[in-house]
């Protein structure tokens, strides 16, 4: 299993205290959040510092933007609303090194460790084996794409939002309604029979024991900016 976070403060100190928590993966939102390229080399090393895994979500699958961000030493990337299989193939291009996909080569990046570590074609090898795919299923032409997406050898986790879904087959709002939970079973079923990974957001501990029920292994706990609200909210409410 696989506890996650989202940063969408762009603290270092926010990823540590993660990090400390117990967090196995952080993931910078950078689909909803800013971030540039120095706050998000900053906070991959941060990460490192604790041996704890970082990804980012981006808000699409642009191989240019993708190569730039995996050279910063990141474990992952994190696409949201991947919808066809050509999309998901344009992803795994981006993240991985021929002959896997078409990711441009450079082993003196930060990711390589600036050239020290390993030779180039130990590096390139390394960083295809160990970079992590993970793409979210969030509407009706990605549940209706979903077997060949799973097709993908390098799809490591399907995540799923089961808001963006409800909206997608015209409820929003709606996420309990019976269409809404088969397509999540759906999801579940099909990824883990495919040997993927299936994650969905559980924001109390109820949550997270359902999620694990109906076979989640990929929790994500909520983000920074979540987790301060929540208990701000809290303690307010405790006080008053």
């Amino acid at each position: 299993m696989v506890i996650s976070a989202m940063l969408r403060f762009p603290n270092a100190a926010a990823m540590e205290i993660m990090a400390l928590a117990g967090v196995d993966m952080v993931i910078i939102d950078n689909e909803h959040y800013p971030f540039n390229e120095e706050t998000i080399i900053d906070l991959v090393r941060a990460a490192d510092i604790h041996n704890m895994a970082c990804a980012v979500r981006v808000p699409n699958a642009k191989p240019a933007r993708i190569a730039q961000i995996m050279d910063y030493g990141v474990d992952g990337i994190l696409v949201p609303s991947v919808d066809t299989y050509e999309e998901a193939m344009t992803l795994v291009n981006a993240v991985k090194y021929a002959p896997v996909g078409t990711r441009g080569f450079c082993p003196i990046t930060r990711a390589a460790s600036y050239g020290f570590s390993k030779s180039a074609s130990e590096y390139a090898e390394f960083a295809n084996e160990h970079s992590v795919v993970m793409v979210q299923i969030e509407t009706k032409e990605g549940v209706e794409n979903l077997d060949r997406i799973l097709s993908i050898p390098e799809i490591d986790c399907i995540d799923y939002g089961p808001s963006d879904l409800a909206a997608s087959y015209g409820m929003p709002g709606h996420n309990d309604d019976p269409l809404v939970q088969r397509t999540v079973r759906e999801i579940i079923e099909k990824a883990r029979a495919a040997g993927k990974n299936v994650g969905e957001m559980a924001y109390t501990s109820q949550a997270v024991r359902e999620l694990l029920e109906k076979g989640v292994r990929h929790i994500s706990i909520g983000s920074d900016q979540q987790i301060l609200s929540a208990g701000c909210r809290a303690l307010l409410d405790a006080a008053k």
